[in-house]
């Protein structure tokens, strides 16, 4: 093996790089004014507004890098390679790229469907100007490390998607690019072969000084192959690092959202409830604001600048929105501007000495107003206490009101008016009230309680469960929770009358209703009343896991109290049972080690030789 080649000069450098995309009323408009046509049209007016994919992203990236670009869905990594590859020219900014590129983005695109493997990889070899006698070794080469010997003389048309990426993978890294960019084309393929396409590009770098962007969901393939991650979110980087500190960061995120989610799921909605709520999704709601001028019955007259929107709960951000930012108006996200042209009074993207914003000004909207919404959970929202927090300065002469839209009354509600400053807050009315008198949603936060109604409970209720709970290391409650880690699953019950015996059991489940483990115990009297019976009153039950050995899933958990243990494959006589009340996730822990299977099995490793 030649030595390592060491890492010099950046090969690849982004310096405030930023990509729009103008979104037009009418398909017809986008292409007079892509020919420059569009002033033409003077009798009515193009209306578009802008969508800023990418903003402000500036890095370097040196020869012999694996570098790791991370995000979710829709964040902007994508479109990021496509800049640096040249299928997108970029609206500001400057990129430099150094060296030949070779692309692994989207599955299809590199190969013709009716030539068979072997046609499309001479094809290939040929189009990078390989003579005959290379071509050939190169071809057998190729076909012996993607492993599809069986189906290479067969049109690509007939491979599935794993055997596609097997065969492009193979042929794009055979001949050792100085760049290889590869997006997300590998998860079609199985842990061998993806095992074996890291070792390919971990050699690559090694050997020849090959530089790797690598953009991947899987945060363990990330911390194996590359030196380096960037996350991004949408639209602008977020964290440039080791992949073990990005990873971490971003997997706290995805925990914390998936945190949010599972509580949501737990909540049981009367069907009069969900459909108060708006949206199909009763564990969410969203909520629409806007900022309006006078009576909204006319345009403002001035410009009324506003840099940043978002809701807040004591110390806990809710949503955002930073107004100017890339994606602002991307309806995919939770939080976002409407902004449709000839409809809304929101502004275009302007930038001035203390950053992006936008403008609530004349635009010639039907609505004359500027609105915004967030998406959070619905437990959440009902349980009160929301802040609305405007970064903004109200301009000209006109009074800029705040308004939220109170979908109970079908009316807005008028929280204040836009005066300026950084952190301007508009206190939200407590939730409103259906018919009966209830809260349209029931609260996430904290344990199971009997007001959230278990999917299924039964049993002669002699002894109830009052709560339950998920507790981490800290002692706080978790719907995600780490393999290997201390857990402790917490029942409250309470004992209405005197009883010979109880057992506590905590069953967990798989989503297809597998059991994947149960524990129990006889609930203990009290103290001083050893053997005698369990007498009336609350008690608190604690199973300890010391630590975890769940592996990584997403699981649903019964909790129940039962007159006594049957061995006989019959259920016990039940006091009380809640059926699959608790929802949560099992993660693996950082850095991240080989998956174990759905149980962390304790071994004892022995070697003995003869």
């Amino acid at each position: 093996m030649s030595e390592p080649v060491p890492v010099s000069d950046p090969v690849i450098r982004v310096e405030g790089l930023g990509k729009r995309y103008r979104l037009f009323e009418r398909a017809g408009d986008k292409v007079l004014a892509a020919l420059g046509l569009d002033r033409l049209v003077f009798w009515r007016e193009v209306r578009r507004c802008d969508f800023w994919a990418l903003r402000d992203v500036s890095f370097e990236i040196r020869r012999g890098e694996r570098v790791g670009l991370v995000g979710h869905n829709g964040a902007g990594k994508s479109t990021l390679l496509k800049l640096l590859t040249g299928i997108l020219a970029p609206t500001e900014g400057a990129i430099r790229v150094e060296g030949e590129v070779q692309a692994l983005m989207e599955l299809g695109t590199a190969f013709h469907p009716e030539l068979s493997g072997r046609e499309n990889i001479r094809v290939s070899l040929g189009y990078h100007g390989f003579p005959a006698e290379r071509i050939a070794a190169l071809e057998a080469e190729i076909i012996d490390f993607a492993e599809i010997d069986e189906f290479i003389d067969q049109p690509i048309r007939t491979y599935s998607a794993g055997m596609y990426a097997r065969l492009a993978f193979s042929a794009a890294t055979v001949v050792e690019p100085e760049i290889l960019v590869i997006d997300e084309v590998l998860g079609a393929g199985d842990a061998y072969f993806a095992g074996k396409c890291l070792e390919r590009m971990r050699r690559m770098t090694e050997d020849s000084g090959a530089t790797v962007l690598f953009v991947s969901h899987d945060l363990g393939s990330v911390q194996r192959l590359c030196t380096r991650a960037i996350w991004i979110d949408r639209g602008r980087v977020v964290l440039d690092s080791t992949p073990l500190e990005v990873v971490k960061r971003y997997g706290e995120q995805v925990r914390d959202r998936q945190e949010r989610r599972l509580r949501a799921r737990e909540m049981k909605l009367a069907p009069q409830q969900v459909q108060a709520l708006q949206g199909g999704d009763p564990t969410r709601r969203t909520e629409l604001f806007r900022f309006v001028a006078g009576d909204g019955s006319s345009a403002p007259r001035g410009r009324h600048v506003v840099r940043r929107v978002g809701l807040r709960r004591g110390g806990e951000q809710l949503a955002t929105v930073d107004v100017g930012g890339p994606m602002d108006n991307d309806a995919a996200h939770d939080d976002h501007l409407l902004d449709a042209p000839g409809y809304m009074d929101w502004g275009p993207v302007r930038r001035d000495a203390e950053g992006d914003h936008r403008c609530f000004e004349d635009r010639g909207g039907r609505y004359h107003h500027a609105p915004f919404r967030f998406t959070v959970d619905a437990g959440g929202w009902a349980a009160g206490g929301i802040e609305l927090v405007v970064d903004g300065t109200a301009g000209g002469d006109d009074e800029v009101h705040v308004e939220w839209f109170d979908a109970e009354r079908e009316a807005y509600l008028r929280l204040g008016s836009l005066g300026s400053g950084v952190e301007q807050v508009f206190a939200l009315p407590l939730p409103a009230e259906d018919a009966g008198g209830e809260v349209v949603a029931e609260r996430p936060a904290g344990p199971v309680t009997s007001e959230d109604r278990p999917d299924a409970e039964y049993g002669d209720r002699k002894a109830t469960i009052l709560g339950v709970d998920l507790l981490g290391a800290d002692d706080r409650s978790r719907r995600v929770v780490e393999t290997g880690q201390p857990v402790a699953a917490v029942l409250r019950c309470r004992i209405h009358e005197p009883l010979e015996r109880a057992v506590a059991v905590f069953a967990v489940y798989l989503p297809d209703g597998q059991c994947a483990a149960q524990v129990w115990g006889d609930v203990s009297p009290r103290a001083g009343n050893a053997g005698g019976p369990l007498e009336p009153g609350d008690l608190e039950v604690r199973f300890l896991f010391e630590p975890l050995q769940l592996g990584a899933a997403h699981y649903h958990a019964s909790v129940a109290l039962f007159h006594d243990l049957r061995v006989d494959g019959a259920e016990a006589e039940a006091y009380h049972v809640w059926d699959r009340s608790v929802l949560f996730e099992v993660v693996q822990p950082e850095p991240r080690h080989p998956t174990r299977g759905l149980f962390a099995q304790p071994f004892r490793l022995d070697c003995r030789w003869p």
